[in-house]
C-alpha cells in the first residue's frame, strides 16, 4: 500500500512539472513573440537625466549621404512627482513635425500649438566637439508655456535636409564625422532659464 501510494505521488508530482514546463515554455513563447512584434527602435539613443526631466534623443541612423533627410526624435518626461512650468522664450514651428504629447499643456498660446511647434533644438559640432550650430531658439520672440503634470511626456519627431546644415562659414558640411545632441531650453522656477542637453550620437556623411 505504502510503496502504492508513493508511485502514485511520484507519478502526480511528474505531472506537475511537466505541466509548469508546459505553461513556462508557452509563456516565453508568448513574451517573445511580443518583443518581435514591437517595432525597432529607430536608432542610437541617448538620454540626460537632470530633474525634473528626463530627456532622449534618437537619430534615425548613423550614416548619410548628401541627399538624405536626417530624422531626429526627442522624448522629454517629467520626472519629478510635481507640476512643472515651463516658459519658452520663443516659438518655431516645423513643417512635418510629429508630435505625441500626454499629461502636457500650452498656456500664453493656442492650444492647438503644441502640436505644430517644435519645442526641442539641437546643438551640431564638429568630431573634435567645435559647435556649428547651436539651434535652441525659434525665429518668433514670443514667450508661452509648457505645464507637465507628474509622469508627463512631450515627443517629438522631425526630419530635415542634410543640405540645410552648415559649417560656421555657412557652407555645406564635407565629408567626415560629426556630432549632434538633443536639447530643451526652458525656464523653470528655481532654476532660471536653462537648457538640458543630452549627450551627443557620432554620424558621418559620407
Amino acid at each position: 500500500m505504502e510503496n502504492t501510494l508513493k508511485g502514485f505521488l511520484g507519478l502526480r508530482t511528474r505531472k506537475t512539472i511537466v505541466g509548469i514546463l508546459v505553461i513556462v515554455v508557452a509563456l516565453s513563447a508568448v513574451a517573445y513573440a511580443y518583443w518581435r512584434s514591437l517595432p525597432s527602435q529607430m536608432g542610437p539613443k541617448v538620454t540626460l537625466t537632470s530633474s525634473p526631466f528626463e530627456l532622449s534623443f534618437v537619430l534615425d541612423k548613423t550614416a548619410y549621404s548628401f541627399d538624405d533627410n536626417i530624422t531626429m526624435a526627442f522624448y522629454l518626461r517629467n520626472i519629478s512627482n510635481e507640476t512643472v512650468s515651463v516658459g519658452k522664450p520663443s516659438m518655431g514651428g516645423v513643417e512635418g513635425v510629429v508630435t505625441s504629447a500626454k499629461g502636457v499643456t500650452i498656456t500664453s498660446a493656442e492650444p492647438r500649438l503644441l502640436n505644430i511647434q517644435f519645442h526641442f533644438g539641437y546643438v551640431l559640432a564638429a568630431a573634435n566637439g567645435t559647435v556649428i550650430e547651436r539651434n535652441l531658439y525659434g525665429p518668433l520672440q514670443q514667450v508661452y508655456g509648457l505645464v507637465f503634470e507628474s509622469n508627463a511626456s512631450l515627443n517629438q519627431t522631425v526630419s530635415f535636409e542634410l543640405a540645410r546644415f552648415t559649417d560656421q562659414y555657412g557652407s555645406p558640411l564635407q565629408k567626415g564625422t560629426y556630432q549632434i545632441s538633443g536639447a530643451f531650453l526652458g525656464s523653470v522656477i528655481g532654476v532660471g532659464l536653462y537648457t538640458w542637453e543630452t549627450p551627443s550620437i557620432a554620424f558621418t556623411i559620407e
